[in-house]
């Protein structure tokens, strides 16, 4: 799969360059959890990928105060993302609870959630 071919390498850059390469990481896991959730297949490999998505637009967020507002468009897609993976996993009400949470933007109670949805 080629999408999930890209997560390798761009990790492999992060690994070796975070500052450089984090925010690609956290792009290639949501597409890779994107084309899978429409493939319809290994969305629980999706789930893991868009939480882990997530939690670095989290980081990058946290790491650039100064320019904070510029990752919330791209935690809030990989947020309703999420919630489409968990949906057809048959995790309705914590998708229904995630979107609720996505709109109060508690970025600590979201935070928490997706590490216990992993």
């Amino acid at each position: 799969m080629a999408a999930a071919d890209a997560v390798r390498r761009v990790r492999r850059l992060a690994e070796v360059d975070p500052d450089a390469h984090q925010e690609r990481l956290a792009r290639a896991l949501a597409h890779s959890a994107k084309i899978s959730l429409d493939a319809g297949h290994d969305l629980r490999t999706a789930l893991s990928a868009v939480a882990e998505a997530e939690e670095l637009y989290l980081i990058l967020a946290e790491e650039s105060r100064s320019n904070i507002a510029a990752y919330a468009p791209y935690f809030q897609t990989a947020l309703d993302l999420h919630a489409d993976i968990l949906e057809p996993l048959g995790r309705t009400t914590e998708a229904g609870a995630l979107r609720r949470l996505r709109r109060t933007g508690d970025p600590t109670e979201v935070r928490r959630m997706i590490l216990r949805g992993r």
